[in-house]
């Protein structure tokens, strides 16, 4: 396991967590259907208990660029988390998936007492704009 690896997995473990101290259901999104769309309030990470969702930049001019794929067990959503932003990418079950979303609120309360947390976050937000840029020099 990579360094990076060891982030994220570290990162849902304590998103795991202040779900189950949140009592934060898993909801369901069926193959097809939006997670969360570009231009949406970016106020939540998302941890994908089942199923496959893929992150990309929708198509505006050209076509879409899909930047990774999650699968069950991985954090998703990192962008424009921590600024309170609005997203620039979409979020799509290709699979039947459960999603538990994890509000801002709740991730920084629980994270005031595990400054680990923060860390990990900027860590895993580092890795995702590396692999992004990396996809993007390939096209």
């Amino acid at each position: 396991m990579s360094i990076h690896q060891g982030c994220v997995q570290r990162l849902h473990q304590f998103l795991d967590l202040v779900a189950a101290a949140s009592a934060l259901p898993a909801a369901p999104f069926a193959k097809g259907s939006p997670v969360y769309t570009s231009g949406q309030p970016a106020g939540s990470l998302f941890l994908l208990r089942s199923g496959r969702v893929r992150i990309s930049q929708p198509a505006s001019l050209c076509r879409e660029i899909v930047l990774r794929i999650a699968n069950a067990g991985q954090v998703f959503g990192e962008e424009g988390f921590a600024g309170g932003g609005v997203r620039g990418l979409e979020a799509l079950a290709l699979d039947d998936a459960l999603v538990t979303e994890v509000p801002r609120a709740a991730f920084f309360q629980a994270a005031g007492s595990e400054p680990e947390a923060l860390r990990l976050l900027a860590e895993v937000l580092d890795l995702r704009r590396a692999e992004a840029l990396r996809r993007i020099e390939l096209l």
